[in-house]
């Protein structure tokens, strides 16, 4: 035996009746999302917590070692689906929808880029930002504004386009958004998403 000292505890899921959020990965590889159920969570005391979140938390639900895994596996599924790890694969045009979307998109093209230094002969990666404004504080409206941030929408013709969103909530945003930008006749345009929200308001939408 090591030592006699107390064995520190492990996170123990607990029962709390919460919303439950699903994280997705890459339709065609995976199909089965990662079901976070309403009856885990893990105390506050096991994580680092920023003091001026502490009082309006009071639990975690997705740890966040999980969620870098999660995003490193969807980056390595974006690679074999579009082809990069082989070198032969196509461009992809990714398209960040702020606000919300900036840190995941951050994290995925990190990830991303570190999966293509290697076999690629062509930058594999571009992208550009996108503003889509459906909420009212916390709440989605269904009325989507959609502003271009100095992108050139004809420029898109024929390109593999992925939208990059933290929450699907409604999936009112998507549904206005994609048709829209299929309007310009990109090769595809497909959602990478963190997070779907289970919601009686859906609309049925659901990210690849």
């Amino acid at each position: 035996m090591a030592g006699s000292g107390p064995v520190p505890s492990r996170p123990t899921p607990q029962p709390q009746s919460q919303p439950c959020l699903s994280l997705r990965k890459h339709a065609r590889l995976c199909a089965a999302p990662l079901i976070v159920e309403e009856e885990v969570k893990f105390d506050l005391n096991h994580f680092c917590v920023p003091d001026h979140y502490q009082p309006d938390l009071s639990h975690v639900m997705l740890p966040h070692g999980l969620i870098i895994d999660r995003i490193d596996r969807l980056a390595l599924d974006l690679c074999r689906d579009y082809g990069f790890s082989n070198g032969s694969g196509e461009r992809l045009h990714m398209l960040c929808v702020l606000k919300g979307g900036h840190q995941f998109f951050t994290d995925l093209a990190d990830a991303l880029k570190k999966l293509t230094l290697r076999g690629c002969v062509n930058a594999p990666l571009t992208f550009d930002f996108i503003r889509v404004k459906s909420y009212t504080g916390t709440e989605s409206t269904g009325d989507v504004q959609i502003e271009t941030l100095g992108i050139n929408l004809s420029a898109l013709a024929g390109r593999h386009l992925l939208l990059v969103e933290d929450i699907i909530d409604t999936g009112h945003t998507m549904a206005k958004l994609i048709p829209h930008l299929q309007q310009f006749n990109p090769a595809s345009v497909k959602v990478a998403t963190l997070l779907q929200k289970r919601t009686p308001k859906s609309n049925g939408f659901i990210a690849e």
